[in-house]
């Protein structure tokens, strides 16, 4: 269970699936077999220690076994990252779009998208399209947020585009609208 938490702590914020996980746990730990890898997730969502977040641009059968996993306790993720500043956000923002829309395991509200290119969370009631990202100072950083957004409003629809960051605001105005720039902290207050 500690090599379990530990490489998805690791994988915070990135699509992981139960055959990559079971690998990494037999590489380290002595084989064990998918079910019992399965099993130790699960049982680590009904002690509230991870929320998982599910693809929707995948079918079921995908959408079940490649997900990204968040920690309700972030104070976790400190303990295993090294570059934890970006990932600490995006897990932020996770926690609080779960107090939002729930966390229902029959019928999922939150979900990311991921189909050639990523956005962090996509809500369909909402039509709400949301990148976390610490700093777009960077400029390439800065277009691959904005590009995913503008190819997402291609494929589903869009009513409002968000980038959130650590403390950067501005309004990005393209074709399909405005995408916005908010501070975590100001979103948050939302």
């Amino acid at each position: 269970m500690r090599v379990l938490v530990r490489k998805l702590a690791e994988s915070v914020c990135r699509p992981i699936s139960y055959n990559r996980i079971n690998n990494l746990l037999s590489s380290v730990g002595g084989k064990l077999s998918l079910a019992t890898t399965i099993k130790y997730v699960d049982y680590c969502e009904d002690a509230w220690l991870l929320l998982r977040l599910r693809n929707f641009a995948t079918s079921l059968a995908e959408r079940e076994s490649n997900c990204k996993y968040y920690f309700i306790d972030p104070g976790i993720l400190g303990l295993f990252l090294i570059n934890k500043e970006a990932m600490l956000l995006e897990n932020l923002i996770a926690i609080h779009l779960f107090r939002i829309y729930g966390h229902d395991l029959g019928y999922d509200r939150v979900f990311f998208y991921n189909d050639k290119y990523e956005v962090d969370f996509y809500i369909p009631d909402e039509q709400l399209a949301i990148q976390v990202s610490y700093s777009l100072c960077d400029e390439e950083t800065r277009k691959r947020e904005v590009e995913a957004l503008q190819k997402l409003t291609k494929r589903l629809p869009c009513k409002r585009r968000v980038i959130i960051t650590f403390d950067e605001e501005e309004a990005i105005t393209d074709s399909f609208g405005n995408i916005e720039v908010i501070p975590a902290w100001k979103w948050l207050m939302e």
